[in-house]
């Protein structure tokens, strides 16, 4: 096949706000070509820029294009790329707009698993100019109700009571310019299940998250994620029930939010050790070695380059037939 890897342009907003996923995008890119390549593909690269359609056209018609690209001027925007796609009327892998659009926008996704059955922890959105305002789900984590790679979460992202928000609250809305999520903050451990698959979904065996005593703040960071300081437990030392249930609320969330191909879960337990979705990324990392997801696949017996095969096909199996 003629497959284009659709990707960041590498300069910019993520360089300057996130290095560390400027790094490991590049290195994502290659990972993926490499893969393309060997399952005998033709493979050409493409940075993500406003004039996609043309693009597309000077560049030939592929039989697919492989979305890497996370979003042009904030990762908010990382569905107006799916639209792009979509107006074009090329098979391209990973969600649509619409599932794009509901899971970066975290307040929204939690409306939906809500609507769905599925549990989630409490929260309240500020908008910026906003006072607070109702009660709050104290203890809480306050982070940037539109981002991801943990941008926005700090040390100080917790708070115990509503003073503490305040200034929370007033950070976000100040570094990021968009409403502030206030979550109420769960305390038991934390994982991320990956999902293979759309009729049905599959989930692959959940990972934990391990946080270093000591050398952390017990949650993710933006610090603690550039460092590296959660070591991933792969697959999780839980109960069958756990891991059962992992599962469910994994797929349950993927199908409430319409997504496709392939996606990642992130799911905390509370003080009682009920697990609680927190979010779904519908773009998680390929990079090989490094990212979740392939370590993740590669424990449950499918290799780097059968990975991004399935998710390939997967793509392929949507394309209208010729």
């Amino acid at each position: 096949m003629r497959v284009i890897i659709l990707h960041d342009s590498y300069t910019g907003w993520d360089d300057a706000c996130d290095p560390h996923g400027a790094t490991q995008r590049r290195r994502t890119v290659a990972s993926v070509s490499q893969a393309l390549g060997d399952l005998g593909h033709d493979v050409i690269t493409l940075a993500f820029s406003p004039d996609l359609y043309q693009d597309l056209t000077r560049a030939g018609r592929p039989d697919l294009v492989f979305n890497l690209a996370t979003g042009a001027g904030s990762r908010a925007y990382q569905a107006h790329i799916a639209a792009l796609l979509e107006l074009a009327g090329v098979a391209f892998t990973g969600s649509g707009m619409f599932a794009h659009s509901l899971a970066l926008q975290k307040a929204t996704a939690k409306a939906v698993f809500r609507a769905a059955g599925l549990p989630t922890a409490d929260w309240a959105v500020v908008p910026p100019g906003a006072p607070l305002s109702g009660e709050l789900p104290l203890p809480a984590l306050v982070k940037p109700v539109a981002e991801g790679s943990s941008l926005g979460i700090h040390a100080g992202s917790v708070v115990a009571d509503r003073a503490g928000a305040q200034v929370a609250v007033a950070r976000i809305h100040a570094e990021f310019r968009e409403p502030a999520l206030i979550e109420s903050f769960l305390t038991g451990r934390e994982f991320t299940v990956a999902v293979l698959g759309n009729s049905p979904p599959r989930a692959l065996p959940a990972e934990e998250l391990v946080f270093a005593t000591g050398h952390s703040t017990g949650f993710y960071t933006v610090g603690v994620k550039a460092r590296d300081e959660a070591r991933p437990v792969c697959p999780a030392d839980c109960a069958p029930s756990l891991s059962r249930e992992l599962a469910r609320l994994a797929e349950g969330a993927f199908t409430a939010l319409g997504c496709r191909d392939y996606a990642r879960v992130d799911i905390r337990l509370d003080a009682g050790g009920r697990p609680n979705l927190l979010e779904v990324n519908t773009l998680p990392g390929l990079e090989v070695g490094y990212s979740d997801l392939p370590r993740i696949a590669e424990a449950a017996g499918v290799c780097y380059r059968d990975l991004i095969n399935a998710i390939a096909q997967l793509a392929l199996e949507r394309r209208a037939p010729a």
